[in-house]
């Protein structure tokens, strides 16, 4: 219920009145699952001995000060540009990459990594 504000009117007509939210995308594609079956078909045999050689990574994009996910605001059609019912942008958001990697005996280092400036892409 967090995720949820009424705007304004205290009562609500419910036949005046519509769910608003954001659609998520599925984060596992077909593509994603077939690779990963492809990934297990090739490597399912291998013993322990071969996996402690192996070097796992990951990435993520971070946005510091600004909330990832949809809002549900129950509005009516006018109120649509209602500060109550209005999402804030975050001008002042810091954004990077978090990259870490870690092995069967120990963790890798973890790389923050800044967006280039103008300057740096040339």
């Amino acid at each position: 219920m967090e995720d949820q504000q009424i705007c304004n009117s205290t009562s609500i007509d419910m036949r005046r009145v519509e769910q608003s939210q954001a659609i998520d995308e599925a984060r596992v594609t077909d593509t994603i699952k077939q690779a990963r079956y492809a990934f297990y078909m090739k490597y399912k045999d291998k013993d322990l001995e071969w996996w402690k050689n192996v070097i796992w990574t990951d990435e993520i994009s971070v946005i510091l000060g600004h909330r990832q996910g949809g809002y549900r605001v129950w509005r009516k059609k006018e109120e649509r540009y209602d500060p109550t019912c209005v999402r804030p942008s975050y001008e002042k958001a810091s954004d990077f990459m978090f990259w870490g990697c870690f092995s069967y005996h120990k963790k890798g280092p973890c790389h923050i990594y800044l967006p280039e400036t103008a300057q740096q892409k040339k």
